[in-house]
């Protein structure tokens, strides 16, 4: 009687052990196979979130590009602001001065993320002219440090604005000599 008492205890003993083994092997297994997919899901994010981050930031780039393009000499807006200051007459400079404040308003309705553009002289760094809220700026506040130099253009810092998830750009154009 003991031998089928041993036996039934035996079977018994394998048959627990070989069932948490398989309880146990299938948690591993569901666990790791979890875990890769987790891994992979936040992978897949973190790569989708870097496109996006990169994409606006390349067109935010392209968008600055083709303002100090058209604030160039050559560009439409570098043009009137040429036409402007070589204007001697009172009235027609007036007229002028109104086409360029037209055509940086657009820029400015265009680009949101741009909060200003202006022209400064380099000696004396009066507002030549600009949009609204860079004319009434003071002499200090429209000095920045220079970030590059290239040719006749200046580039200069952007300002950091207290919205902390809004980028606001200060684009300006400094003609030398």
């Amino acid at each position: 009687m003991k031998k089928k008492n041993s036996i039934k205890k035996k079977l018994f003993q394998i048959i627990m052990i070989s069932t948490i083994a398989c309880i146990l092997t299938s948690f591993l297994v569901s666990f790791a196979a979890i875990h890769s997919i987790e891994k992979r899901q936040i992978q897949s994010a973190m790569r989708f979130s870097l496109n996006q981050i990169v994409s606006n930031f390349d067109q935010g780039y392209l968008n600055l590009v083709n303002i100090m393009q058209s604030l160039e000499p050559g560009g439409t807006i570098g043009t009137a602001v040429a036409d402007f200051l070589e204007e001697k007459d009172n009235y027609s400079r007036k007229v002028k001065y109104q086409n360029v404040s037209e055509k940086i308003s657009g820029i400015l309705f265009t680009n949101l993320d741009v909060k200003e553009v202006y022209y400064r002289e380099k000696k004396g760094g009066t507002i030549v002219c600009g949009s609204g809220n860079a004319l009434s700026k003071k002499e200090e506040e429209t000095k920045r440090a220079i970030i590059k130099q290239v040719g006749d253009h200046t580039f200069f810092g952007i300002e950091d604005n207290e919205r902390q998830y809004q980028r606001d750009y200060d684009v300006s154009m400094v003609k030398s000599g």
